[in-house]
């Protein structure tokens, strides 16, 4: 180590007692924090508290303090600053050299959070970020931290809209298309000529065709073109559901069905995309077959043989009503009596109880008597079935005197 001897005497100036041995409650003094570095990683391992000389000049110039570390500590200009990193494998070499260099790090946003470093767009933790408004930064600003030992402006180092984000287009003119190519690949993203699940976001003026159909299936954002625009004004990817395009009921039925696929978009598809569209030509679905449902106001009416299917059509008002339909009556027919005065004395039917009969011809008798009750009302109901319906027949005999009427009337006018 450079200047040993110039920071043992610093360090005895200061108040620190200096040991040779290791041990609980020493701090180690030790230069690199190099990851390659055999004794560094040695001592990583074993848990020992290792600081850097810097760090130690940096806390006598400004006459703070060491602070209690549970890890190595090389400086301190980001003390006080709290750093969300995105959940991933490849952000645990950034978080080590965040707390190096004296900062704390968090997994989730907090109202602490003062920098949200992530390498793609599009994450629930991206969208919390952007709604509170904090920094998006790559992992390259902490790099750079470290290699110039001192915080450096996040403004060269904002991530770009589109970072992680693969844009195909369609529906759009030739020279729309090369405009849209050359901003999304300047703002960190890719473009691809063809539609693959590898996409992210479909840019489409309408919503139509089969570009636009498969990128629903396979939950692809399907945004406008403004979509692009706003995002490279804000510096931040846009929300994707305020620029989705709106899609009516039948647009939609036309948009799944194979048979709505002109030879321009199909010559578009990628070998995979061709295969699997043929063969949904060839299997019959219920997306492209036709049926009646209870929302189509269809009427099926059915006479003898014939089948006719009639749209529900205004209604006909004065019309005559039908006649009624006459039906086989049963042998017993009920009719209540026109005159109100009149009451039908229906028999006494209801069987009374016995008062303890003797021999058996008082049973005799008793049955006896509950049969012909029995006959009297079969007879009643019997009578009544037989007695011609009043209308009927008042209709019958009204008939004939209006032909007479007629007739008469016609004889008049002869003479």
């Amino acid at each position: 180590m450079k200047d040993g001897q110039s920071l043992r005497e610093a360090l005895s100036l200061n108040g620190a007692s200096i040991v040779d041995q290791p041990g609980e409650g020493v701090l180690y003094v030790h230069d690199s924090f190099q990851s390659d570095n055999e004794l560094f990683s040695q001592l990583c391992t074993c848990g020992t508290r290792v600081i850097s000389p810097k760090c130690i000049h940096e806390s006598i110039s400004h006459m703070k303090p060491l602070p209690a570390i549970t890890h190595p500590l090389f400086a301190r200009f980001m003390e006080g600053i709290t750093i969300c990193f995105e959940n991933s494998q490849e952000m645990e070499e950034m978080r080590s050299l965040c707390l190096y260099m004296g900062g704390h790090t968090e997994d989730t946003l907090t109202d602490l959070s003062c920098y949200f470093i992530t390498t793609k767009v599009g994450s629930i933790q991206y969208q919390l970020a952007r709604y509170r408004t904090i920094p998006i930064l790559s992992p390259e600003w902490v790099k750079e931290c470290w290699r110039s030992e001192k915080l450096v402006p996040i403004k060269e180092y904002l991530l770009k809209p589109f970072a992680g984000c693969a844009v195909s287009v369609t529906g759009l003119s030739a020279a729309t298309r090369n405009e849209i190519q050359r901003l999304i690949k300047e703002y960190g993203g890719e473009y691809t000529a063809n539609l693959t699940k590898r996409c992210t976001h479909l840019i489409s003026r309408m919503p139509q065709g089969i570009k636009y159909r498969y990128a629903l299936e396979w939950g692809i954002h399907c945004v406008s073109v403004n979509w692009l625009f706003d995002s490279i004004n804000a510096q931040v990817c846009a929300d994707e559901t305020q620029y989705f395009l709106p899609m009516s009921e039948a647009t939609r039925h036309a948009l799944f069905n194979p048979l709505f696929t002109s030879t321009r978009d199909f010559n578009r598809l990628s070998p995979a995309l061709r295969e699997k569209h043929i063969s949904q030509l060839q299997r019959p679905s219920h997306s492209h077959s036709f049926r009646i449902s209870s929302r189509d106001n269809l009427t099926i009416k059915v006479r003898k043989s014939d089948v006719k299917i009639v749209g529900r059509g205004p209604e006909i008002k004065d019309t005559p009503k039908p006649p009624p339909r006459t039906t086989k009556t049963p042998n017993f027919k009920f009719q209540v009596p026109l005159s109100k005065s009149t009451k039908i004395k229906l028999p006494d039917t209801q069987m009374k109880e016995p008062q303890n009969p003797r021999n058996t011809e008082d049973q005799y008798q008793l049955l006896q008597n509950l049969l012909d009750s029995c006959n009297k009302a079969i007879q009643h109901y019997q009578q009544i079935a037989q007695k011609p319906d009043t209308q009927d027949l008042l209709s019958l005999l009204s008939q004939p005197e209006e032909k007479k009427q007629i007739g008469n009337k016609e004889k008049t006018k002869s003479q």
